[in-house]
């Protein structure tokens, strides 16, 4: 296993219930595990992305566990072998069999792929509560970046 690139991890909106590990290889953003019988604080989560995997606007109800993987490819990854959504399909369900301990939820992956330094992650956290309807909205931005290996997307 690779090791930690940061000393303090990131936090994100609800620390309560999502983690950031972070190293070399990967970000990897997962909602923490529930104690049995403990309710969801929230009604479900929306993600919008680019992943290659689960990616676009997807909404996960509360009772659906999901972790979102933003994994490092060599900067010679040509983006076609191995074929992008199954090699981070298979990212992801190592990363999720790493964290099996009975865990009868079902956990869902939005997969994504970087070239960037995993030690330039950004993360910022903003919430607003609208004026008609009274609900808070959190809005969590997690960034890697880098320009050594500029492409094109798509």
């Amino acid at each position: 296993m690779a090791t930690p690139t940061h000393t303090k991890p990131p936090t994100i909106g609800n620390d309560a219930d999502w983690e950031i590990l972070v190293n070399e290889d990967r970000v990897l953003v997962r909602q923490r595990r529930k104690e049995e019988g403990t309710e969801a604080s929230s009604q479900g989560t929306a993600v919008l992305s680019h992943a290659v995997l689960n990616g676009g606007l997807q909404f996960f109800p509360a009772d659906q566990r999901l972790q979102v993987l933003n994994a490092k490819v060599p900067s010679t990854y040509d983006g076609v072998n191995p074929e992008p959504k199954e090699f981070t399909r298979q990212l992801a369900q190592k990363e999720h069999a790493d964290d099996l301990d009975n865990d009868s939820k079902e956990t869902t992956t939005i997969g994504l792929q970087t070239a960037a330094s995993m030690s330039s992650i950004c993360v910022a956290t903003r919430q607003a509560t609208g004026q008609i309807c009274r609900q808070t909205f959190v809005v969590d931005v997690i960034v890697t970046a880098g320009i050594g290996n500029a492409r094109a997307a798509g």
